[in-house]
């Protein structure tokens, strides 16, 4: 297995596999581009693929530089068969009746809402972000030290349900974009006003995610409800979300403010572009230090890492001595120790690779198997079944979750994170619903 030669095999095959959707795709004459399989395919290809293609030309502070030693390519190998196998059972979940079949045992949606109810809910929503805006800043230290703490403050854990609530800025920005696209309602309100609002915040939260995914929530608004986006449109978008890492890293670990003007020089060189775009992906790395440490490192958890999701919806601040939620926090105090120990970072272990922690390879088999039948779930259940304010509302809002989180996060506290996310979000949209009156109770009256 430590043959390098096999490597670029199978890395031809995981190349191959991911791109049978798309090939899926080319033979229907109509086919939605956002649908959820075509984009967690292009992420399972980056953080596994091209960061391979990556690592074999430039190395990693992780892996060190090529050519690597045999110990390291034979845990690649092994790594990217049971990623082959894997992503296959994804495939085979994701187009089985399997998810259409639980979708349609729910109940409908409401699909118009309220313009009414838009007037009166939507400062609420825009109000509760912002106390709880300013509540985190609090907790995290004051304006100052939020700012300019960056790589501190997105590992800081205990404030799971403030960020959830912050979130609504950018939920009121994609209501407002329903409604402009589909009502033709709020347009100052969705360009002028929330617009620059979730740009502004985005930006100064450090994380690109806050950043880019509001643009994507309001591309997907337009996509639904006013006209289908072109490819062409989403490679724009890409190369948006490629030239702006740079500039996050670089506000990630710098002191002060002034200094982010040295994101711009990053620009002049392409090598420096691409090295800022992919130390982003690690999740080869990651699948590497797992197959070649355990059980060495960590011995298999058999669901212990799983198992705080259960107590997860007690506040810290209420229980200080709960269990550590992310076990990213713990993969980095063991497996990556040698980088990330005492530093309070969360690298990340993988949907696959945690799995594999837990319980071997059917552990990785069974996680990807549900995952591919989660994803056609809601993709048919809000979209397919419940095409209106609210199913699209849930499915943009839940979308990067879905192909960006769920790969790449650790589960425990992903799972948390996204019930509350969901639970929040059919709440909002129940509450803008337009009421509707039975036929019969019209003729009554």
């Amino acid at each position: 297995m430590g043959d390098l030669s096999l490597t670029y095999l199978l890395l031809l095959l995981l190349f191959s596999i991911c791109f049978i959707p798309f090939l899926i795709a080319l033979k229907k004459r109509k086919f939605d581009i956002f649908e959820i399989i075509y984009w967690a395919s292009t992420y399972f290809l980056f953080i596994f693929g091209f960061r391979s293609l990556y690592l074999f030309i430039f190395g990693s502070e992780f892996l060190g530089q090529p050519p690597f030693n045999e110990d390291t390519i034979t845990a690649w190998n092994i790594s990217l068969t049971y990623l082959i196998i894997s992503f296959i059972f994804f495939l085979i979940a994701y187009y089985s009746k399997i998810g259409i079949s639980i979708a349609n045992t729910l109940p409908k949606l409401p699909k118009e809402w309220s313009v009414k109810k838009a007037k009166i809910f939507l400062p609420i929503f825009v109000i509760i972000s912002f106390v709880s805006y300013a509540a985190l800043i609090k907790y995290l230290g004051g304006l100052s030290y939020y700012l300019t703490h960056k790589a501190e403050i997105l590992t800081t854990g205990g404030i799971i349900y403030l960020s959830s609530f912050i979130s609504l800025l950018a939920y009121s920005f994609l209501i407002s974009s329903i409604f402009t696209f589909r009502y033709r309602k709020f347009r100052k309100l969705t360009f002028l006003i929330l617009f620059p609002l979730v740009l502004i915040t985005g930006f100064f939260s450090g994380s690109k995610r806050e950043f880019l995914f509001p643009v994507l929530m309001g591309v997907m608004a337009f996509h639904y409800f006013k006209k289908p986006i072109k490819i062409k449109h989403i490679v724009l978008l890409l190369i948006l979300a490629f030239m702006i890492f740079p500039i996050f890293n670089i506000y990630r670990y710098v002191k002060s403010l002034t200094r982010l003007s040295e994101a711009f020089v990053i620009y002049s060189n392409p090598l420096k572009l691409v090295y800022a775009f992919m130390m982003r992906f690690h999740g080869i790395d990651s699948m590497i230090y797992i197959i070649r440490d355990t059980p060495g490192v960590m011995d298999y958890q058999l669901g212990k890492t799983i198992a705080p999701v259960f107590v997860s919806w007690i506040p810290r601040q209420l229980w200080e001595e709960k269990p550590i939620i992310a076990f990213g926090k713990i993969f980095g105090e063991t497996y990556f120790k040698k980088f990330f120990g005492g530093t309070g970072a969360v690298p990340s272990p993988t949907l696959i690779g945690e799995s594999y922690i837990n319980f071997h390879v059917a552990g990785i088999l069974w996680a990807t198997f549900l995952m591919g039948i989660i994803l056609k779930f809601f993709y048919h259940y809000l979209i397919k079944n419940n095409y209106g304010a609210s199913g699209v509302f849930i499915y943009i809002s839940i979308f990067p979750m879905l192909f960006f989180m769920f790969w790449e996060s650790e589960i425990a506290s992903r799972i948390s994170t996204f019930l509350f996310s969901l639970f929040l979000l059919f709440i909002i949209s129940l509450l803008l619903s337009k009421r509707t009156i039975k036929a019969n109770e019209n003729s009554n009256n």
